[in-house]
């Protein structure tokens, strides 16, 4: 599975390289691809790549929270959670996760954002995502208790 993508690969960086006004067939461009591969040494060097980045671009402090090591090594914390949809008293549906509840807010083919329901109008920024039904993301910035 791994060597058509590799080879596709292969195929569209031979027809950028024709598109820059080189002419080399496919043959030689695999062949001069591989040569460079194999004396460029890059297998088994312990180098950093982050020495060459400026140190203002460098991620210093993480921009979300890290989990704690329960739940990263407990094999299921990280696995996406299956959405539940309930029905509101409109009639539309909604997401309930942790007593909070959310609306479709904007979607775009299978990918769909989900907004606080009881409190976006009061500067709630609580927001989920959501792939094909399955919850892939979530912003747990409530600025209010979960409504009983």
């Amino acid at each position: 599975m791994v060597l058509p993508q590799f080879d596709m690969c292969i195929n569209n960086a031979w027809l950028l390289h024709r598109r820059d006004g080189k002419k080399t067939s496919l043959k030689d461009f695999r062949f001069e691809l591989f040569d460079g591969l194999s004396k460029s040494n890059r297998i088994g060097t312990n180098q950093n790549v982050t020495d060459d980045i400026g140190e203002n671009l460098k991620i210093h402090k993480p921009v979300s929270v890290r989990p704690t090591d329960s739940v990263r090594f407990d094999n299921t914390g990280h696995l996406p959670e299956a959405a539940e949809y309930v029905a509101s008293k409109e009639g539309g549906t909604l997401i309930k996760l942790n007593d909070f509840t959310y609306n479709l807010s904007s979607q775009n083919g299978p990918k769909s954002k989900w907004q606080c329901s009881t409190h976006a109008a009061h500067g709630c920024h609580a927001v989920l995502y959501t792939f094909n039904n399955v919850i892939v993301g979530l912003k747990d910035l409530h600025n209010h208790a979960a409504p009983t």
